[in-house]
């Protein structure tokens, strides 16, 4: 460790002490966010999410992701950290072999995604413009969801950028081996990656969709992952603190243990009745069978989460996209078009991807590109779909009144998303 020694000097003739200047502020303390892609035990003592959670570990898979570094040296950092470098190698985040150790994952630095924006903004619209070429016929799908109140640009933004371009492009790339989904671990089957905080912006890039089924029905939000949201799911893992639960419907009112299943129901029950027409709290109780009080509930929560818009003689209408089966072949057809569309564009820009993407440190300390790129797919698709918004073919979700912008709610019925 270099030291640094100061000698004062006096000199003669001046009255006072010579200033000294201003010791640097510290630099900030570099942090990773760990993330997998695939399935494992979160509750492993020795796991992915508790071997990479002390400082030490973070700073030394940073250092490892500049140069290699000596077992000694590795030990030294990892000492009192309560991880061992067998730790670490038995999880596949290092190798080491003949005294040395790399960096054995998908871990994006801070400079690592400033190049891999850079890349993806020329990538993107690439993209962009290849889907544009198609715009009158994606118009005319879109505007086959014919539920007033709701805008076809709306249902776009669901259809093509959320399934087409991030779950089925993802398929897709998976497919064509540019992205590795799973590889064995003590702890699961998964592929770890880990991104180091920076100044890159996540807003308007559109790549964050966040699922889960409930009784079927798969509830969903997209959008970027610069806004929080409050729709479902988001509703029911992080409940506003200052809701009064007495206005829930029945069901939503215990702090946990929700029954999902039960909420898939009644919500399978309320939206798709909206997906047919307009119509008022006491009109939806007697098409659903549920109760006045519990009816009323669910129209005041989801009004609030900006699922429904009041209409004319107290009926409500849809505000955001419910895809029912008699919306299937919209849907298919759209991820359809998308699809070659997406498998064309990947074919011509794969020996180009490759070569751009070979700059990154990740990449030359021997990590295959397929481990990282899932990273740069979101990336990529992300920013095309913000394209698509300012060309206007997708809504804007940071437009108009949203009391929760950066994102769209959607809700697919079973069956829908079927191929």
């Amino acid at each position: 460790m270099k030291r640094l020694f100061l000698t004062l000097l006096s000199v003669p003739g001046l009255a006072a002490p010579m200033a000294m200047a201003a010791a640097p502020a510290p630099l900030p303390e570099r942090k990773l966010h760990i993330q997998h892609i695939g399935s494992r035990d979160m509750r492993a003592e020795r796991g992915l999410g508790a071997s990479t959670k002390p400082p030490a570990v973070q700073r030394l898979l940073l250092d490892l992701a500049a140069e290699s570094q000596t077992i000694t040296s590795v030990d030294a950092a990892l000492a009192g950290s309560g991880v061992a470098r067998v730790d670490l190698d038995r999880l596949g985040l290092i190798r080491c072999a003949d005294g040395r150790c790399w960096l054995n994952f998908g871990l994006i630095t801070a400079a690592d995604g400033r190049t891999i924006r850079d890349l993806s903004q020329h990538y993107a619209t690439s993209l962009a413009d290849a889907l544009l070429a198609r715009r009158a016929t994606f118009e005319r799908l879109f505007a086959s969801y014919d539920v007033p109140g709701v805008d076809p640009k709306t249902v776009g933004f669901i259809a093509l950028g959320c399934v087409a371009l991030d779950w089925d492009g993802l398929d897709l790339t998976a497919e064509k081996g540019l992205r590795r989904t799973e590889l064995p671990k003590p702890d699961g089957n998964y592929v770890p990656q880990a991104t180091e905080s920076s100044e890159v912006s996540a807003k308007r890039v559109y790549c964050g969709s966040r699922s889960e089924t409930l009784g079927g029905y798969r509830v969903t939000t997209f959008g970027d992952n610069a806004a929080p949201r409050r729709a479902f799911p988001d509703f029911l893992w992080h409940r506003p603190a200052d809701m009064n639960t007495q206005l829930l419907p029945v069901l939503l009112r215990p702090a946990d243990g929700v029954d999902g299943k039960m909420v898939g129901a009644q919500l399978g029950a309320v939206l798709p009745a909206l997906r047919e027409r307009a119509l008022s709290a006491g009109e939806l109780a007697a098409k659903t069978a549920l109760s006045p009080d519990d009816t009323a509930a669910w129209v005041r929560l989801l009004t609030e989460l900006e699922y429904l818009t009041p209409g004319d003689a107290g009926r409500h209408r849809l505000r955001v996209p419910v895809f029912t089966q008699r919306d299937r072949p919209m849907l298919l057809a759209v991820r359809q078009l998308g699809g070659e569309i997406l498998s064309a564009w990947l074919e011509k820009n794969n020996a180009a991807l490759r070569r751009d993407l070979a700059q990154l440190s990740v990449l030359k300390q021997g990590v295959p590109l397929e481990e990282v790129f899932n990273y740069v797919w979101h990336e990529v698709f992300g920013l095309t779909n913000g394209r698509l918004v300012q060309a206007g073919l997708f809504a804007d979700p940071y437009a108009g009144d949203r009391a929760y912008p950066g994102s769209i709610a959607c809700v697919f019925a079973p069956g829908v998303l079927k191929k």
